[in-house]
C-alpha cells in the first residue's frame, strides 16, 4: 500500500482500510458466534472496561449516551452482560441511588478474544508509545466528529414525507410562475 499525497487520497485510503478492518471483524465474530457477544454487547463491555481502567466508572445512563440507546435498551443490555458474568453493578457510597458499571473480576476468563481482536491487540502493543498516542488520538478525533454529527442529526427538526412533498410542489409552482 502506498502513502497518499493529498488529504482526499488519505481520507479515501483510510476508508478503504477501515472497510477492510470492519469486514475482517465481522468475519471473526461470525466464526466465533457461539462463544461471542453481539457487536452491541461487545461495544458496551469495552466501554465499561475502558472507563473503569481510567477510574471513571460508567453509569447505565452514560453508557446509553455513548451507545446511543434509550434507558430500557440499556437496562436489557446490562442485564445480559451481568447474566453472562461480565459486568457487575455497584452502588456509590456517596449517592446510594447512583449505580456504576464495572467489569466482573473474572470477566477476562469469560470473554475470550476472537482472532481479529487478538491480532489488533498484538499489533498496537508493538507500536512505539509516540506512534500509539498519535494513532489513538486520530481515532478518538474521528469518533468525536461522528458523535457530534449524530448529536446534530438528533437535534435537527424532523421533516415528514408530506411536508417534503409540499415543499417540492411549492418550489415547482414557484418555478412555473417565474417562467410563465
Amino acid at each position: 500500500m502506498t502513502v497518499s499525497d493529498t488529504r482526499t487520497d488519505r481520507g479515501t485510503d483510510m476508508l478503504v482500510v477501515m472497510d477492510a478492518l470492519l469486514s475482517a471483524q465481522a468475519r471473526s465474530q461470525r466464526e466465533s458466534r457461539g462463544e461471542s457477544l453481539s457487536v452491541l454487547e461487545r461495544s458496551a463491555y469495552r466501554a465499561i472496561v475502558e472507563h473503569y481502567d481510567r477510574d471513571e466508572p460508567l453509569t447505565p445512563a452514560s453508557l446509553g449516551v455513548i451507545l446511543g440507546l434509550r434507558s430500557g435498551s440499556v437496562t436489557a443490555l446490562v442485564d445480559r452482560l451481568e447474566q453472562a458474568g461480565l459486568v457487575v453493578r455497584h452502588r456509590r457510597s456517596t449517592d446510594r441511588r447512583l449505580r456504576t458499571l464495572e467489569p466482573s473480576p473474572d470477566a477476562e476468563t469469560r470473554l475470550p478474544l476472537d482472532w481479529f481482536s487478538r491480532l489488533v491487540v498484538d499489533a498496537v502493543e508493538e507500536l512505539p508509545v509516540d506512534e500509539w498516542e498519535v494513532f489513538l488520538g486520530t481515532l478518538r478525533s474521528i469518533m468525536e466528529s461522528i458523535e457530534q454529527a449524530e448529536a446534530e442529526q438528533r437535534r435537527a427538526p424532523r421533516v415528514s414525507q408530506s411536508e417534503r412533498r409540499w415543499e417540492i410542489s411549492g418550489r415547482q409552482l414557484d418555478s412555473l410562475n417565474e417562467s410563465g
